[in-house]
């Protein structure tokens, strides 16, 4: 009989911007994926199952305690560009390696 080893959990980088602001990383450790793409993959942009990335997302979701509806995660291009965001802008938004938010209604 062989025993399965225990998936491990993922695991986030947590930055302390400033009082009650604080930003993170997700990390590859944990998660559902396998071969190329193990295992907490969240990036729907790189050609990993969309049912892999949709489940590690939930996961995400749970330890932070959000929705899944309440996560925006632009195509990280590796480059410079910083956005500033509002509500309207999100759906828009294709490439980018940071966002700022303008309005305090996503805050909240």
């Amino acid at each position: 009989m062989t025993t399965r080893a225990k998936r491990p959990e993922p695991q986030l980088l947590y930055y302390d911007l400033a009082d009650g602001l604080t930003a993170f990383s997700t990390m590859r450790r944990g998660g559902y994926g396998h071969d190329n793409y193990s295992e907490f993959n969240v990036n729907a942009y790189c050609g990993d199952a969309p049912e892999t990335v949709a489940m590690n997302r939930r996961l995400l979701c749970e330890m932070l305690g959000v929705t899944v509806n309440d996560l925006f995660m632009p195509h990280q291009v590796h480059g410079t560009v910083i956005r500033r965001v509002c509500q309207d802008d999100l759906m828009s938004l294709r490439t980018a390696n940071g966002l700022t938010m303008a309005c305090p209604p996503l805050l909240e």
